[in-house]
């Protein structure tokens, strides 16, 4: 069974990725949770779970966050108070419904939080671990949100945190030559560009460019790499670089045009500014 202090964590944690975008004051009963808010990245540096989890969802966000810390169960008059003990009666209540975590589905979990709080896509995937499908299905079995339109299944997957997920592209400049073919790698998550000139276009080539990137601080591993279905990306060189730095390697829908779309907008930008030197 999980602690307390994990639960109320994990909630902190819900609060502040449903909004993202607007500044928060978290009240909060867990000294431990507060302290370490207070702290700033530094403390939620540390490899306990309960510090990576509240560093995720720091991350993915882009506005403030004032955390509250108050002792509960005191009866103290005030609003801080009141609201206090209305969580810890939701809390109660939500216990009831979703059950330990060591057993309960997954799919019930998120069936439960979409049923409580409305999530969208990333934050049910990120916090039960189930698929985008079932989180569609879940989405057009709710009364409320069905009435508008669900969300395309899609082909560019976002990272949600940087190295989660890079798009990699082949691209021709002709002032280069002979180094004419630029490799582009984006991070879909910081939308951080890094190019390399080389004079072919061949598996080599590409694992000189990801050798570069990867050698960049603030690039580093990422967990995969999407490309096209062009021959460079399947040679038993290319697959074996992979497995040695435990990439997963993925590719597009063939002859779809926007199957890379990030990584192609990225190379025509970079283009444009090399146009303007």
């Amino acid at each position: 069974s999980r602690s307390v202090q994990f639960l109320e964590a994990k909630a902190v944690t819900m609060a502040l990725l449903r909004w993202p975008t607007e500044p928060l004051n978290v009240v909060m009963d867990s000294l431990y949770v507060y302290k370490l808010l207070v702290a700033g990245e530094w403390a939620l540096a540390s490899s306990t779970e309960i510090a990576g989890m509240l560093l995720n969802a720091l991350q993915l966000r882009s506005a403030p966050v004032f955390p509250i810390h108050v002792t509960s169960h005191s009866g103290l008059p005030g609003p801080l108070a009141e609201g206090n003990s209305r969580a810890d009666q939701a809390a109660q209540a939500l216990l009831a419904v979703v059950g330990d975590d060591n057993i309960t589905p997954a799919r019930a979990r998120a069936m439960t939080l979409h049923r409580l709080l409305h999530c969208g896509p990333r934050g049910s995937v990120a916090l039960t671990g189930i698929s985008r499908a079932e989180v569609k299905e879940i989405v057009a079995a709710c009364p409320h949100c069905a009435q508008g339109p669900l969300w395309e299944a899609g082909v560019n997957p976002r990272g949600l945190r940087p190295n989660q997920i890079w798009q990699t592209d082949i691209t021709e400049y002709a002032p280069f030559k002979p180094l004419q073919y630029l490799h582009v790698t984006v991070d879909t998550y910081s939308k951080y560009i890094l190019a390399t000139a080389h004079s072919k276009q061949n598996s080599l080539a590409v694992i000189q460019h990801w050798r570069a990137c990867i050698a960049q601080l603030v690039l580093g591993v990422p967990k995969e790499i999407k490309t096209d279905n062009g021959p460079a990306y399947g040679s038993t060189r290319f697959a074996r670089f992979c497995n040695l730095w435990g990439i997963h390697h993925g590719t597009g829908i063939p002859h779809l045009p926007t199957g890379q779309a990030i990584v192609e907008r990225a190379s025509q930008t970079f283009k444009s500014m090399l146009q303007k030197q």
